[in-house]
């Protein structure tokens, strides 16, 4: 069975019955489905609200550990100063003089966005999946809480679509914009120059 992010069928559960009412308004917002009573199945792919944060992960006795978003993790690489080192910092030709507008096209787990928003860039994460914008808005809302990082997650706004569907819709009167589709950098990162 070929494990998959749609919310049809990655149903939210939740660890603790005082999240219900949390878990429900996700469910609402992202159009996931709420397993309130239902234990998942050994080798089922969830969503899971625990105290903490939102979380991917499989169940199971061998399952590896959950996926979720935390911006946290950059906070020494932050301040070291060593993200003008990253790839997409580069690509994008982020400066110190200017503010740059861009549209993570294919977001993800919002790395790239972060070091970029970090960087001073406004940066629009576009996710399709609405599994995995639920695991961004969580952990943005997490980031904003952190008092080294609420700046950077202010630069950060999130949003649940295809990319082509709203490239399509942008007005060309709109102002300069760096667009970003990380498979395509990632690429360009591996090949020999």
């Amino acid at each position: 069975m070929k494990n998959s992010f749609s919310s049809e069928n990655c149903p939210l559960h939740w660890t603790d019955p005082s999240l219900e009412e949390k878990a429900r308004g996700l469910a609402k917002a992202y159009g996931l489905t709420p397993a309130a009573d239902a234990a998942p199945a050994a080798g089922s792919l969830i969503l899971e609200l625990t105290p903490k944060r939102l979380q991917l992960r499989l169940t199971g006795p061998h399952a590896p550990g959950a996926v979720y978003v935390d911006f946290g993790k950059f906070g020494y690489r932050r301040r070291q100063g060593s993200l003008k080192k990253e790839a997409i910092a580069r690509a994008c030709g982020l400066k110190g003089d200017r503010t740059l507008e861009v549209l993570d096209a294919t977001a993800g787990l919002g790395k790239d966005a972060f070091i970029l928003a970090a960087l001073g860039a406004r940066v629009t994460l576009v996710e399709r999946s609405p599994v995995i914008t639920a695991l961004l808005d969580d952990g943005l809302q997490r980031a904003a809480e952190l008092a080294d990082l609420a700046a950077v997650a202010a630069r950060m706004s999130l949003c649940c679509t295809d990319s082509t569907t709203l490239l399509r819709q942008q007005s060309p009167h709109a102002g300069p914009m760096s667009y970003i589709s990380t498979p395509c950098i990632r690429k360009a990162e591996r090949e020999p120059r």
